[in-house]
């Protein structure tokens, strides 16, 4: 009997299946947290953002409008939701119409099979990336990512990422001439590198240091047992990313839906 190669098992829609189990709990410092039946939310500025679902099957409509009633109920004025693969990957257009909901933000779903070498994805001579495995590389990699971002880097504290010896994260610092340029991260799933968070600083852009933080992460990754890179990317990135060999195959859109709720301030967590 032929063996199938490896390649071959990382069809459309497994990966849209990927792109659908990454969903991080994480949530910004200074917001609200809280869970009710399965719905996952953070609450911040009168906004309840849904961050997971984990009950029972359901349509997806149906979750939205419960997610919808819950974030009414708890003075929210607004739900945020992630129409794309999983749960609400069937969302109809006539309970978004209805719902007056507003698309806020798209993000690409790309992939980069690892069968070969990453192709066009190569670091260039004068940027160096080194692996942040103690506290002072870990704290350079915290501060570039705030300079960059505005805000401390999600993976830090994120319950999701996994910090133990299978799934712990990949963090990166970009050097130029010695000096930090720019930072990104990937947390291993299984066989998946989910590549986020990579960040350069102004002073160093158009000096390749995005690129080579894509190339050093999925060299260490492949190294780890990866098979499939997974981005979840901004459409400022993910053009850049299909010149290096990514694929796109869907897309996330961040969706707003107001509640109808008008309150001064946001009920404390039960």
């Amino acid at each position: 009997m032929s063996v199938e190669p490896e390649a071959m098992r990382w069809t459309p829609d497994a990966i849209l299946a990927q792109s659908a189990a990454w969903r991080s709990s994480w949530h910004p410092s200074g917001s609200t947290y809280f869970t009710v039946d399965g719905y996952e939310f953070y609450e911040q500025d009168g906004e309840a953002t849904l961050l997971n679902y984990r009950g029972p099957h359901r349509d997806a409509d149906e979750i939205v409008d419960a997610a919808t009633e819950i974030a009414t109920t708890r003075g929210a004025h607004a739900v945020l939701v992630t129409v794309g693969p999983g749960p609400l990957e069937r969302m109809s257009n006539e309970l978004l119409d209805a719902r007056d909901a507003r698309t806020v933000a798209v993000v690409d779903v790309v992939a980069m099979i690892l069968d070969e070498p990453a192709g066009g994805v190569e670091a260039p001579d004068d940027v160096r990336c080194i692996k942040a495995t103690d506290l002072h590389t870990r704290t350079v990699f915290g501060e570039v990512s705030l300079r960059a971002w505005g805000f401390a880097p999600p993976i830090l504290t994120d319950p999701e990422s996994g910090h133990d010896d299978d799934r712990a994260p990949g963090l990166f610092v970009a050097l130029c001439a010695g000096t930090p340029a720019g930072a990104g991260g990937y947390s291993l799933s299984g066989e998946v590198a989910r590549l986020w968070g990579a960040a350069v600083l102004s002073d160093f852009r158009r000096r390749g240091v995005y690129r080579a933080l894509i190339a050093e992460r999925i060299r260490d990754a492949r190294a780890r047992g990866a098979t499939l890179a997974l981005v979840h990317a901004e459409q400022t990135s993910a053009p850049i990313l299909q010149r290096w060999g990514f694929v796109k195959f869907g897309e996330r859109s961040r969706v707003r839906i107001p509640t109808g709720a008008r309150v001064d301030r946001w009920p404390s967590t039960r």
